[in-house]
């Protein structure tokens, strides 16, 4: 689907290692509130959030969460501590479980928590909102608007270490 071009640009997918041990890194425990929009003249749009996973030979398990997420970019808090890697859009040219950190038991439930679907925001135009210093305090900071229509650009800023987008 990639090569063809038929895998949409607003999905994403990040995996990690978990498994049932006590023990693990230190993990973000942040939920992403998943806003469902309306852009003026189309229909209410959800975002959709999947989680799966497979058990590998040596007992850990690979999770993967896959995110629907028209018309903004999400970040990861997982991928921004460095615990998760995204594997789509921008695949990584290799992937070597052996040199990824496993999350344990508590890590595991953070993980299985990063993403909530709720809130709503109905009737605003995307454009003049994502402008506004009041859409910032509307949803997450992981969270950036992108001009409705097929690669749109980014409208909000974002501070990443040190750095406004």
């Amino acid at each position: 689907m990639q090569a063809t071009g038929q895998l949409p640009p607003e999905l994403s997918l990040w995996c990690t290692l978990t498994s049932q041990e006590e023990s693990g890194p230190d993990t973000p425990d942040e939920v992403v509130l998943l806003p469902r929009l309306h852009v003026a003249g189309q229909a209410p749009v959800a975002f959709e959030f999947s989680a799966f996973g497979y058990g590998m030979a040596d007992g850990r398990q690979l999770a993967l969460q896959l995110l629907r997420h028209p018309y903004v970019e999400v970040e990861h808090p997982f991928e921004a501590a460095n615990l998760a890697t995204r594997l789509w859009p921008e695949p990584p040219t290799t992937l070597d479980p052996a040199a990824m950190a496993t999350l344990g038991i508590q890590g595991t439930r953070n993980w299985d928590r990063a993403f909530c679907t709720g809130g709503c925001v109905t009737d605003l135009n995307l454009i003049r909102m994502a402008r506004s210093a009041p859409w910032r305090g509307l949803i997450s900071p992981r969270i950036t608007v992108r001009e409705p229509g097929p690669g749109g650009r980014v409208l909000t800023e974002r501070r990443q270490e040190g750095q406004v987008r």
